[in-house]
C-alpha cells in the first residue's frame, strides 16, 4: 500500500493511521496477521500479510454507533469479512467467509513500532538464555 504514514488523516484516537497487528481464530487455532491500515472519515483502507497470504483491506468504521466492517481480499484468493467493536484501544469481533460455515473471532490492536521486539528471558541449569523474535520474521500457518 502507498500512502503517507506520516501524514495527519484526522482520524479518531481509537482508529490510528498506521502499522497493526492481531490473530483470527479459527476451530481452536491461532493466525496471526500484520497489517497496514488507514482510517479517513469513515473509510478504512489497508493490507497486511498472515500465514494465508497477502491481502488488501477495505472497509468502513463508525465513531457514533462505535464499529467497524472490514473485508479482507487475499491477492488472488478469497474475501474475508470482519466485523467487530472497538474495545479499549483494540479492535475485536468476527470473521466470515461468505456463502460458506467458515467464522471465527479476531483481535487487532495498534502497535507503536512496526518492528516490535519480544524479549523473552528462560532460566535453565546452564543460566539465562535470553530469545528475541522480531515478528516480521515469524511463519504462521492457518486459513483466515
Amino acid at each position: 500500500m502507498d500512502f503517507d504514514e506520516t501524514a495527519n488523516f484526522g482520524s479518531d484516537p481509537r482508529f490510528p493511521t498506521g502499522p497493526w497487528k492481531g490473530y483470527w481464530l479459527q476451530k481452536g487455532r491461532t493466525g496471526l496477521m500484520k497489517l497496514t491500515l488507514a482510517f479517513v472519515e469513515g473509510c478504512v483502507v489497508g493490507d497486511g500479510s498472515d500465514l494465508i497470504g497477502e491481502f488488501d483491506v477495505l472497509g468502513f468504521y463508525s465513531i457514533k454507533e462505535r464499529s467497524i466492517t472490514l473485508k479482507k481480499t487475499y491477492r488472488g484468493g478469497h474475501e474475508v469479512w470482519y466485523r467487530g467493536r472497538p474495545i479499549r484501544d483494540e479492535l475485536m469481533g468476527e470473521w466470515t467467509i461468505a456463502d460458506t460455515p467458515a467464522r471465527g473471532g479476531f483481535r487487532i490492536w495498534p502497535i507503536e513500532d512496526e518492528f516490535e521486539i519480544i524479549h523473552l528471558q528462560l532460566e535453565t541449569d546452564d543460566g539465562p538464555i535470553v530469545l528475541i523474535s522480531d515478528p516480521s520474521e515469524e511463519d504462521e500457518e492457518d486459513d483466515s
